[in-house]
């Protein structure tokens, strides 16, 4: 199916009259397409052209058209070993021009005419390795990380009734209606805006500040932990 749309391909370019009276082919060469073409799916005698010429093998062999390149004039031949170029072909007589069996036997696609052989050869299975042969030094397990809380959210709200700060770039952003793209206050305005809402008794510094005490408290013991696995580990080595 994909030889078909390469063909199509080639004869729109080739022979497909446009508005002007002219076709592509006639514009890239300066005059009409001549090339011998046969009909997609014929079985043809092709030109085989990597022959011996001492040798006694036959010149031509049997494959199914697939159409033309019109840039170098090559034949592309289907075969079951893969899509062969050829710069000649010669139609058979009428009763032999298509075989259902030829053309299921077809293997190789525009992209890739000579597909690769599969590897059927076994793995060669290793024996493990000695002891003074392996790693000795082993990466160390990564500590689980504790992420710091974020601080608390200011919203184009706490903005408007506060001031937008000269300097910032996230101010700057707000006031002048532009959509928010992940630009942060700068820590002064921060800061100032944070003061502000403290002032407030604004319940979200209230949750601020238990999150943060959550994260010192968790990361006291991620470091009890890991002083714990170090520990145990250096009387391991020391017993």
């Amino acid at each position: 199916m994909t030889w078909i749309v390469k063909h199509v391909g080639e004869l729109i370019s080739n022979y497909q009259v446009n508005r002007d009276g002219q076709t592509a082919y006639y514009k890239v060469f300066g005059k009409p397409c001549k090339d011998v073409i046969v009909d997609l799916g014929e079985e043809v005698h092709y030109r085989v052209s990597e022959v011996d010429t001492g040798s006694l093998d036959g010149r031509w062999e049997s494959g199914i058209w697939l159409g033309i390149r019109w840039k170098s004039m090559e034949h592309h031949i289907g075969t079951a070993a893969g899509v062969i170029k050829s710069y000649a072909v010669e139609r058979k007589p009428l009763e032999d021009r298509w075989s259902k069996e030829a053309v299921e036997a077809i293997v190789g696609t525009p992209w890739r005419p000579q597909p690769a052989p599969a590897d059927t050869t076994v793995p060669r299975v290793l024996p493990p390795l000695p002891a003074d042969q392996q790693l000795r030094n082993q990466p160390r397990p990564r500590e689980p990380e504790v992420r710091a809380p974020l601080r608390p959210r200011i919203s184009k709200h706490d903005v408007a009734r506060w001031g937008f700060s000269e300097g910032c770039p996230r101010c700057r952003q707000i006031r002048s209606g532009k959509a928010d793209d992940g630009t942060k206050h700068s820590e002064k305005c921060r800061q100032h805006l944070e003061t502000e809402i403290t002032r407030e008794n604004d319940p979200r510094i209230k949750r601020a500040e238990d999150k943060y005490t959550e994260f010192e408290a968790e990361n006291m013991r991620a470091q009890e932990t890991m002083y714990a696995r170090r520990a145990a580990k250096a009387a391991r080595r020391a017993g």
